[in-house]
C-alpha cells in the first residue's frame, strides 16, 4: 500500500498502512496500527496516536494530536 514515504524526522509506527499520493509533511508522529486513506496531506508537527483510522482525501493541518477514542 506504500508507494514512497520520505521517512526524513517523521516516526512511523510499526503495522502502519499509507494510501498512495498521500503526504507526510516534517516531524509527523503516526503511532501503531494506524491506516491513513489515498491523497491525503498530514501538516508538520502532527500526532497521530495508535490505532487511528484516517480516510482518503482527507487534509490534516499542522501542529494536531488525533487520538482513539478509548
Amino acid at each position: 500500500m506504500i508507494n514512497e514515504v520520505r521517512a526524513v524526522n517523521n516516526h512511523i509506527g510499526k503495522n502502519v498502512k499509507i494510501g498512495l499520493e498521500t503526504n507526510l509533511w516534517h516531524f509527523t508522529y503516526i503511532g501503531d496500527n494506524t491506516e491513513i486513506g489515498e491523497r491525503t496531506s498530514i501538516g508538520s508537527l502532527t500526532h497521530i496516536d495508535r490505532d487511528v483510522i484516517i480516510g482518503s482525501d482527507c487534509r490534516i493541518q499542522g501542529m494536531v494530536y488525533l487520538h482513539r477514542i478509548r
